[in-house]
């Protein structure tokens, strides 16, 4: 390594350029010069354009250990820990979004930031939130999170809902929905904030700021949702479900063996 300290600094940048992400950490420990190039914002933009940045995998290895793996060498490598329990994990403009709770059992939010390899707490949920986070929660094209439902320490169903700004680290509260919704699962489609538990689905459009309860099927037992490549599809205790918007049906794409 210390060959590389005796080197032009545009030629140095140009090999730490096409260093693979997973190595960034050790990089930084043996060569310090390196460290202030690469949590540069600029370095990492430089990296996109050349086309060497690469996309991992996000795992929850178990409820405490988050790592990234490299489908294409077949690397892996943990994340700093989190301490904190972890629910539920966003990617989101390029960071980590955990929605967890601490070993005492208050909630945690937490974001991990790439470019400096570190863990930091975002800003306090703008309502009160049990520990068992039981919201919906997804990310939105604009890079901002939402949130909506949950249960109160009561157990009564929440209408609450809210937006969170990530590069702002800012919460914004939304109008609360027509019905309180409990253990419900969020997803973003076509512009629009979609949230579904057991007995409805309903439909926050940012645009006009206004929830409405939509006439959709529920899948059974659904464990999650996503929305890609336009396809609606559930993840359920028996399998896989891809929604049918024209017979307003779920249709099942795979089982559980």
């Amino acid at each position: 390594m210390d060959f590389l300290r005796e080197l032009p600094e545009q030629i140095f940048r140009d090999i730490l350029l096409r260093v693979p992400y997973i190595c960034h950490s050790k990089i930084k420990q043996l060569l310090e010069p390196a460290k202030e190039m690469l949590e540069s914002f600029q370095f990492y933009q430089d990296r996109i354009k050349f086309g060497l940045t690469k996309k991992y995998i996000c795992f929850l290895e178990d409820h405490i250990s988050i790592s990234i793996y490299d489908p294409t060498d077949r690397s892996r490598k943990l994340l700093p820990p989190t301490n904190a329990i972890v629910h539920k994990i966003i990617n989101v403009n390029h960071k980590i979004v955990v929605l967890g709770q601490s070993r005492h059992l208050t909630p945690l939010f937490l974001i991990y930031d790439f470019l400096p390899s570190i863990w930091k707490h975002g800003a306090e949920f703008p309502t009160p939130r049990p520990a068992n986070l039981e919201f919906a929660c997804c990310a939105s094209p604009d890079a901002s999170i939402y949130i909506a439902g949950g249960n109160d320490n009561g157990l009564n169903e929440l209408r609450e809902a809210a937006v969170y700004k990530v590069d702002e680290d800012k919460w914004e509260l939304l109008p609360k929905m027509h019905h309180g919704m409990y253990s419900c699962r969020g997803v973003f489609i076509e512009g629009m904030f979609y949230v579904i538990d057991i007995n409805r689905f309903q439909r926050f459009d940012p645009t006009t700021r206004a929830w409405t309860t939509i006439n959709m099927s529920i899948p059974n037992s659904c464990l999650d949702v996503m929305y890609a490549f336009q396809r609606l599809i559930a993840f359920t205790s028996k399998g896989i479900e891809q929604y049918d918007w024209e017979g307003n049906l779920w249709r099942q794409l795979e089982t559980l063996p």
